[in-house]
């Protein structure tokens, strides 16, 4: 979305760098696809 172009304007943001992998998890959807990604990791 556009969170953080609305954020910055209104109090001072800060942001670092992922290196690797990351998942999105911001919808119910995401959520899920994500459970079964690490599902399969822990077997």
């Amino acid at each position: 979305g556009r969170f953080l172009q609305w954020l910055y304007r209104r109090t001072p943001v800060k942001t670092f760098e992922l290196k690797g992998k990351w998942l999105d998890i911001g919808s119910k959807e995401t959520l899920r696809e994500a459970d079964e990604i690490f599902r399969k990791i822990a077997r």
